[in-house]
């Protein structure tokens, strides 16, 4: 497979892992993006989208899902972990704290 297929695979299933993670962060925190976040984070999904399947289809070519111990998909979960942080920041607003769990409970 060229990288430019395994990219726009990849964009379908972080597509679906994003609509999760804006719906369930939403349901989390209780309150919705206000009407001028609506903007960034239309912004910020897109660049996520396209950074994060950029960053998969680059493990994909180089093979380093198949290492040992399934140490590739864990290190691709870590490598996801601060954009998204990242995108819950510029969405919601929340404080760099309350990203990483996606506001388990409300304040």
């Amino acid at each position: 497979m060229s990288l430019l297929s395994v990219f726009c695979s990849n964009l379908i299933g972080v597509g679906i892992r994003l609509f999760f993670l804006l719906w369930a962060s939403g349901l989390l925190l209780g309150k919705r993006p206000e009407k001028r976040g609506i903007a960034s984070m239309v912004i910020v999904a897109a660049a996520f989208l396209a950074a994060i399947s950029a960053l998969g289809a680059a493990f994909y070519q180089y093979g380093i899902p198949h290492w040992r111990y399934n140490t590739g998909h864990i290190l691709f979960y870590y490598l996801i972990l601060p954009i998204q942080m990242l995108l819950l920041r510029v969405v919601y607003k929340e404080r760099y704290l309350a990203c990483p769990c996606g506001g388990i409970g409300r304040r």
